[in-house]
């Protein structure tokens, strides 16, 4: 990660902005925002791996990359969840549950 510093001159509120990219041909997803909630997310979660930190002026930039599998493009970040069998099992007997409902409903 380096740090960078770009010009004395802030983005304005309409020159920040988050951008996402990604291609058919690379297994990661590149982020570059300069939207401080976002650059505070992002550093925080170790999901993203931070490859550029800085400044354009008094705004705070960053730049960073998550593996393409672990990101959809509707919802951002995929999150994970690490359950026990029970707690497998006890999800599998609400999820037919509910799916019991459904279809009764639908009859």
């Amino acid at each position: 990660m380096s740090d960078e510093t770009r010009s004395d001159r802030s983005l304005t509120a309409s020159e920040r902005e988050t951008h996402v990219w990604m291609s058919d041909d690379d297994d990661l997803v590149h982020i570059r925002t300069e939207i401080r909630k976002h650059v505070n997310r992002i550093r925080k979660d170790d999901r993203f791996a931070v490859t550029q930190t800085g400044f354009i002026g008094d705004t705070a930039f960053l730049e960073a990359t998550i593996p393409a599998d672990r990101w959809t493009p509707t919802t951002g970040a995929k999150r994970s969840r690490n359950l026990t069998e029970d707690q497998r099992n006890a999800l599998r007997t609400r999820l037919a549950a509910a799916r019991a409902t459904r279809n009764d409903e639908g009859e």
